[in-house]
């Protein structure tokens, strides 16, 4: 299964860089120790090349991007179609996949478009942890948005402080032209040896017809962004090794077929309330002509799932919800990026935003009615997603999210059953005061806590009301809770589950989780934790296991 992107959705191929893209190379694996190589520029050359060197092993053949006829998108091939599948791919799924590797090493990789190409730079003078240390000032030039200076990339590679790897390099290739560079030094089996592809890749910033486009620090997407990775996880049994199957037997009727499990969308229980209000909110806005922008507040800690919810909505309960009330059920997830803090510019921002991830031509700045009328042709409903964090409440707080509910509210005029979703994830973030107060017994004073309070005894009556914002139909979703172990008993008795298991008893992986020490935590475990340990349990089960 490949993921599709969106051209005009530059900063969100962060999300398709997987940190745990070693999971998936597992024959041959890497020979050296990462983390012994990571201490010096020299180690970080020689664990680059490493890895580079491991992937040629996988004999993966360069190709071309997928055919997908809206040219606006591009199909991009995940770590398990590259070293388990089709093993192929394009510079781009290449480039993904290094930086990847490189992330799960604690390296810190630059993922760089030029015009037709894509390839990787990589920090020699700093590992991951040191992202954002002062020694690394040029992280400082992605705060905001990719970097588009070439002169800055040309500089730390002259002075050593990154190397640049041509990743189609690694794959193997006798069509590719030798006028440019990832065509030229070929050895006669079609690969560029680790040397050659270093060479490769700093020529290509040096050409006049493939001009920079933008450069996008992986680390900085990572944690200043805060974009998280669009996590898969190895379903596939690795070449000559174990079966997954044997480490947890299958009680799955022979006569029942293996379904597919799709990326981390495991069935949890308390996620039942939260896309219940969903689904209910949506329905009250079907009985009038026009409908108005549907805006849902999902809160939780970081580390809960947010995006989990969303791709699950938009992957299985929302289509079939739709299927039942309308002719077109085709849902589409466009992520937006939350314009800065001045407020003077916030709608303008966000209307440049939405004209871009919308593909609307003409004025570099659409008005809401060019959105409206565009919501109005495309199939389907559209949903868009975002983030708000703790860090973005300290900026300017409440008026940053009352900006945000009024601009929306401008979007008019606009069948129901074309009304735009929006949700905004509220995602709290660990504070060493929170938790400090919280220790003393003084929990509440806390930023995260104002901005919970906010929340729940200011916005949620204001939505609920609908006459402080009447052209929104407003909720703020229920929190999402820790899980229990008593959640999981209940989640292992579903029919989705039984059926897709097979009526296997997950009673010992459960207890085995929850009496954890590491784990274990009186009040549950956050929902982020718990979802990789599902996949693992439903792996065996899953198509191709």
């Amino acid at each position: 299964m490949s993921w599709t992107w969106s051209k005009v959705d530059e900063k969100g191929l962060a999300r398709l860089v997987l940190d745990n893209a070693k999971d998936w190379l597992t024959e041959p694996r890497v020979s050296v120790n990462w983390n012994d190589l990571n201490v010096s520029i020299d180690g970080r050359k020689q664990l680059v090349r490493s890895l580079y060197e491991t992937l040629c092993r996988y004999r993966i053949t360069y190709t071309p991007e997928k055919y997908q006829p809206d040219q606006s998108q591009q199909l991009v091939r995940t770590p398990d179609e590259i070293l388990r599948g089709s093993r192929e791919g394009t510079c781009l799924d290449l480039s993904l996949l290094l930086c990847g590797l490189c992330m799960g090493c604690e390296l810190i990789p630059w993922l760089v478009r030029i015009k037709g190409h894509a390839l990787v730079l990589v920090s020699t003078n700093a590992r991951l942890r040191e992202w954002n240390r002062p020694s690394r000032a040029e992280w400082k030039e992605f705060r905001t948005a990719p970097l588009t200076d070439v002169g800055i990339v040309r500089r730390v590679l002259s002075e050593g402080r990154y190397m640049a790897v041509e990743c189609t390099g690694f794959a193997r290739s006798a069509s590719l032209p030798a006028s440019l560079p990832e065509g030229q030094n070929r050895d006669p089996d079609g690969f560029l040896s680790f040397e050659m592809a270093e060479e490769a890749g700093t020529k290509q910033l040096n050409l006049a017809d493939r001009p920079l486009e933008y450069v996008i620090d992986v680390a900085v997407a990572r944690y200043e962004w805060k974009f998280e990775a669009d996590h898969l996880r190895p379903t596939r049994r690795p070449v000559g090794g174990p079966s997954p199957a044997a480490a947890l037997p299958s009680a799955r009727d022979p006569s029942h077929p293996p379904r597919e499990l799709v990326d981390d969308l495991a069935l949890l229980t308390d996620r039942k309330s939260q896309t219940g209000k969903f689904l209910e909110s949506l329905g009250e806005g079907l009985s009038a002509p026009l409908g108005a922008p549907a805006v849902f507040f999902i809160e939780g800690d970081l580390d809960q799932g947010h995006a989990g919810l969303i791709r699950r909505l938009v992957r299985f309960e929302l289509p079939e919800w739709l299927e039942l009330r309308m002719r077109d059920p085709s849902v589409i997830d466009v992520h937006v990026e939350l314009p800065a803090h001045i407020l003077a510019n916030f709608d303008k921002a966000l209307r440049r935003e939405l004209g871009i991830k919308l593909t609307i031509r003409g004025n570099a700045v659409p008005s809401w009615a060019e959105i409206a009328a565009r919501l109005r042709d495309r199939p389907g409903r559209v949903l868009f997603r975002s983030t708000f964090s703790t860090s973005d409440w300290e900026q300017d707080g409440p008026a940053r999210l009352v900006q945000l509910i009024r601009s929306w509210e401008q979007c008019q005029n606009i069948p129901s059953d074309r009304a735009p979703i929006v949700c905004v994830q509220v995602a709290y973030e660990p504070r060493q005061s929170h938790r400090f107060l919280a220790w003393l017994g003084r929990a509440g004073a806390g930023v995260n806590d104002r901005l919970r309070s906010y929340l729940e005894r200011e916005l949620k009556p204001a939505l609920a009301s609908g006459k402080e914002y009447p052209g929104i139909r407003g909720v703020v979703l229920e929190r999402l809770g820790n899980v229990t172990s008593g959640h999981l008993f209940e989640w292992q008795s579903l029919g989705p589950v039984q059926s897709f298991s097979g009526g296997y008893d997950f009673a010992i992986q459960i207890n085995e989780l929850f009496q954890d020490p590491d784990l274990g935590r009186r009040n549950g475990l956050p929902m982020g934790r718990v979802v990789p340990h599902l996949c693992d349990w439903l792996k065996p089960f899953a198509k191709g296991a």
